[in-house]
């Protein structure tokens, strides 16, 4: 009994303790923050209407689907065809061309490689020079010139293109259909769920090739789509593309209708597609400077939004960020439009002073006329004669200057003035953090998908693959709320912790550990169930401040 009473006096004598604690830490200012921070206690609270009534396996971070199945259909015609082709060691053949796909480089830009044959040039010549004082300057630079053209071929990566045939292209369908729709699946999924309002009516894919992003746009919209576009420069490409659409054989009637094949790209920018695609199309282009230009009429050609995939290496990744920095160029070079646009409305109104001095010049001419026009001496008409031809150019100028207007006004009406915005997967406007890394790790992203059941094919696959979706619509303004940070890496689920590596709005990468108490619970298990390639509602760093 005493060791009971003991024992009760020790506990009670504790809770008074604490309850002191209590009311003295009660009596302090909590106004402390992290400075490096996100989504402290002060401002969880901001937190709380994010999932919009969602549970938080399905919070609106989410976009990044399940093991992906080909579509039925598409597979029953994808398998009939492999089959009816009968191509020997056909499971080889399409793992061979897998794994060049996935090692294949950009083309070598001729500057660089000038660059770099005029700087390996040089140091030979150093080397020359100290070596050999006395020696022939001729025979030296014959001597140099083939070192350099030998290093060159050895260090530099051939690119050559592809030519299509229809053998090539069943081992293509065999080795990158069920890949290449996972992957245009997925990014097109990010769409669907961050505006569901969007439903596009036509579709402009470029680099069609089996035409998997049409089958895609079928799984992820329904019948929305009323016409779709397919350009491929491959005429073998294209016609198995139009054989999978009738299931595999030549005389059934189309499974999705309105979709025509084309073998070059529609220049004109008057007519805008709601969806413009390019799916492992920029990597075949021959050039940089091609791929460019297709990136540039692509996005004249985009009404709503622009989708591009490439494959998840470091060349992909690279090509990918080669045309969002092409396409937010368009945008910044307004100011420079409208200043152009100035100066030619200066110009405008110096050809409009032409017309007054016409018109000066024709009553000039009617008062001669009604005058005794023999008293004008022979120097007197000779003027006149040449300021009246003056007149006459002066007309044809202006006759010019009306085409030339009309033909202005019509390239700015074709042109859609809309500034373009980066979507997905980018949580900001700014240059791409991974870039800047060293060593330099690609921005891809895991999608699981079932492969075609053929000899030797694994039941479940997962393809990595590099995206960009650009837009042209206006951002919901919000006013108060979470930013949105994107997942670059695995999650980490750990006793009463997530480990996350974030992409944020501010253009910097980081590593948050997110816990119930410094998150709260909501962003906490929206963090455990969340995946690689999701986003997730992160609430801006705060600015340290000392407790009063």
């Amino acid at each position: 009994m005493a060791a009971l009473w003991n024992l009760g006096n020790s506990i009670s004598q504790q809770s008074v303790l604490v309850t002191a604690s209590i009311q003295y830490l009660s009596m302090i200012p909590l106004r402390t923050t992290y400075k490096q921070g996100y989504s402290t206690v002060a401002n969880v609270q901001a937190l709380a209407g994010f999932l919009k009534g969602a549970p938080h396996r399905k919070h609106p971070g989410v976009t990044a689907l399940k093991t992906v199945h080909l579509p039925e259909e598409l597979q029953k015609g994808a398998l009939s065809i492999v089959h009816g082709a009968a191509l020997r060691d056909l499971t080889e053949q399409a793992r061979r061309l897998s794994n060049f796909l996935w090692s294949r480089k950009r083309p070598v830009d001729e500057e660089k490689l000038r660059e770099r044959a005029l700087a390996m040039e040089k140091a030979l010549w150093e080397q020359e020079m100290e070596s050999r004082a006395d020696t022939d300057s001729h025979l030296a630079e014959m001597h140099i010139r083939k070192k350099v053209l030998s290093a060159l071929k050895k260090t530099t990566y051939h690119w050559t293109p592809l030519r299509y045939d229809d053998e090539l292209c069943v081992v293509y369908l065999a080795a990158r259909l069920a890949a290449g729709y996972a992957a245009v699946r997925r990014a097109l999924n990010e769409i669907k769920k961050r505006d569901p309002t969007f439903s596009p009516f036509s579709l402009l894919d470029f680099g069609s090739g089996l035409g998997t992003v049409v089958w895609a746009a079928r799984t992820t919209w329904g019948d929305s789509l009323k016409e779709s576009v397919c350009v491929d420069s491959s005429k073998a490409m294209n016609t198995l593309a139009e054989r999978l659409l009738r299931g595999g054989s030549d005389k059934e009637d189309p499974l999705i209708k309105q979709v025509y094949f084309r073998q070059f790209l529609p220049v004109s920018p008057k007519v805008q597609f709601d969806l413009v695609t390019s799916a492992f199309g920029l990597s075949e282009l021959p050039s940089k400077q091609e791929r460019t230009e297709t990136v540039l009429t692509l996005w004249r050609k985009t009404h709503s939004y622009l989708v591009l995939v490439e494959n998840g290496t470091k060349e992909g990744h690279q090509i990918l960020m080669e045309a969002r920095d092409t396409v937010l160029k368009v945008g910044d070079t307004r100011t420079l439009t409208d200043a152009h646009t100035q100066r030619r409305d200066t110009v405008l109104k110096v050809g409009d002073t032409h017309t007054l001095t016409d018109a000066h010049t024709q009553r000039r001419d009617t008062v001669l006329k009604v005058g005794d026009t023999r008293t004008l001496t022979d120097k007197h008409t000779q003027r006149r004669d040449t300021v009246l031809k003056v007149g006459d150019t002066r007309t044809l100028t202006d006759k010019h200057t009306q085409r030339r207007d009309t033909v202005l006004k019509g390239e700015e009406k074709a042109t859609d003035r809309r500034r373009p915005l980066v979507f997905a997967p980018c949580a900001h406007q700014l240059p791409c953090p991974k870039l800047a890394q060293q060593p330099q790790v690609p921005c891809n992203y895991p999608q699981p998908f079932c492969p075609l059941p053929l000899p030797e094919n694994r039941e479940h696959e997962v393809e990595r693959f590099s995206y960009l979706v650009m837009t042209r619509q206006e951002p919901e303004v919000e006013n108060a709320g979470p930013e949105w940070a994107r997942l670059t890496g695995p999650v980490l689920r750990r006793p009463r912790h997530v480990h996350c590596q974030l992409c944020c709005a501010d253009g910097e990468l980081r590593r948050v550990v997110v816990t119930p108490s410094r998150h709260g619970r909501d962003v906490y298990r929206c963090a455990r169930n969340s995946d690689y390639g999701d986003r997730l509602p992160i609430m801006k760093p705060e600015v340290e401040t000392i407790a009063e």
